[in-house]
């Protein structure tokens, strides 16, 4: 056999090798995502569902860019969020080296309403049981009999819920406050109420967990 002939094998088996390690390489991401994402916010299940390529390269310096996640269950705080996609510029294993400020994220997240109804009836006082409804552009909330209905609005940083039927008083004793300043590193640009759910477009300076940094601190997480 001809040295180029051999030279040829040996270049196509280190190229098939190098195919191989790449296929692998989003599993083995997706492991050390969900792993890091785990630390800081506890989930059910996560999936990438898209990663820039090549991934190996990246994934050994702890980094890995255009990363799309879907995660399901997703605790933020207490609240579970039933599904979230998270759009991430740059996302950062615990152990990336020398890691930069990561950039700006986006999630698009889906929210219960039973969900919500359970979050807020760990909080509420006195044993109450709260009632939780979302309906087409409206909220219902309450504790039985009494139940209010109350629109949902972001604008410029502010979340305000906008009740009828009974005093700001009570929507505190609810959980619940008229008018809510949000984070500065966490922007609503979308709210959408739907029967059953809520749907919102948020953008965060910082995810915990793949930010590069060992803590579990931002808007999402309680720090560590």
């Amino acid at each position: 056999m001809s040295p180029r002939r051999v030279a040829g094998i040996a270049a196509a088996l280190v190229l098939a090798l190098g195919l191989l390690v790449e296929l692998a390489a989003v599993p083995i991401a997706e492991r050390v995502l969900g792993s890091a994402l785990g630390r800081c916010l506890p989930y059910e299940r996560v999936e990438i569902t898209s990663v820039a390529r090549p991934v190996t390269p990246g994934l050994l310096m702890g980094r890995a860019r255009n990363v799309e996640v879907e995660a399901t269950g997703l605790q933020v705080q207490g609240l579970r969020l039933e599904h979230t996609r998270l759009h991430l510029p740059l996302a950062l294993a615990p152990y990336a080296p020398f890691a930069p400020e990561p950039p700006e994220a986006t999630l698009e997240l889906t929210l219960r309403d039973v969900d919500v109804e359970d979050f807020l009836a760990d909080r509420v006082p006195f044993g109450l049981q709260p009632s939780v409804r979302f309906r087409p552009g409206q909220l219902r909330v309450g504790v039985p009999p009494v139940e209010v209905t109350a629109a949902v609005r972001v604008e410029d940083g502010v979340l305000t819920v906008a009740p009828g039927g009974l005093p700001p008083a009570w929507w505190t004793r609810l959980g619940l406050e008229a008018e809510v300043t949000l984070p500065e590193d966490l922007r609503v640009d979308r709210v959408e109420l739907r029967s059953g759910e809520a749907t919102a477009t948020v953008r965060v300076d910082v995810v915990a967990g793949i930010d590069g940094s060992p803590g579990c601190e931002g808007p999402l997480a309680e720090a560590a």
